[in-house]
């Protein structure tokens, strides 16, 4: 009976682990165009695939000129996101960076569900229509984080989560992200756990430069 019941417990684990695989695959291998541009997902890896069409030698160096919007510490306030969201809409950014802190449930006084927070803080961002990077910072909980993306991402193809993308490749940039910091809820992400997902890969891919999106300056502790 030991046996039976040893077996069958190994069954559910890995009936659940199957259930959690596929429940992420959207995030793990889609394709999404975006005005111009278009990106493919695969193996946990963002690829920009957007033909170059560019010829002129002259000018060659402007596919390689990238505008980003950086916005961080948001902590839910929706009206504070909207009017930066506001601010980038009148730009012409490739795409807008969020580092971290887009709820306040660590230390949060007004009691608002987490979820909420994490919508409040991204849904202006994401309704510019531009390609939104996202990280978490010392205050999300994983648990609560990866549910609201997953939601968002389902709504918004323009959601990008470097907590969970190794790395994003676009043309004339590599960006890979950082979550967590200090003083994190017990659910939350650490900085030192974090830094030791890197991949190394990210500095090979080619001779573009590499961005790391962090919510505070990380202290390595080993070559990268």
């Amino acid at each position: 009976m030991k046996t039976l019941k040893s077996l069958a417990l190994t069954a559910i684990l890995s009936l659940a682990g199957l259930v959690q695989a596929a429940d992420n695959s959207y995030l793990n291998s889609r394709n999404v165009s975006l005005s111009n541009k278009t990106y493919s997902i695969i193996d946990n890896k963002l690829i920009e695939t957007t033909a170059t069409t560019q010829t002129d030698p002259n000018k060659i160096n402007e596919i390689n000129e990238l505008r980003f919007g950086v916005v961080a510490d948001i902590h839910g306030e929706k009206e504070k996101a909207e009017k930066i969201a506001l601010q980038f809409s009148s730009q012409n950014l490739d795409a807008i960076l969020i580092a971290g802190d887009i709820s306040r449930y660590f230390n949060d006084k007004k009691n608002i569900p987490e979820n909420e927070e994490i919508k409040n803080s991204l849904i202006p961002f994401l309704e510019t229509g531009k390609p939104v990077y996202v990280i978490a910072g010392n205050h999300e909980t994983k648990k609560n984080y990866f549910k609201t993306i997953k939601e968002l991402s389902q709504k918004y193809n323009n959601l990008f989560d470097l907590a969970e993308l190794k790395y994003a490749d676009l043309k004339g940039v590599n960006l890979f992200g950082v979550s967590g910091g200090t003083q994190t809820p017990g659910n939350g992400f650490k900085i030192n756990e974090q830094i030791k997902s890197i991949d190394d890969a990210v500095f090979s891919l080619d001779k573009d430069p590499v961005l790391m999106i962090s919510h505070i300056p990380p202290k390595f502790n080993f070559e990268l």
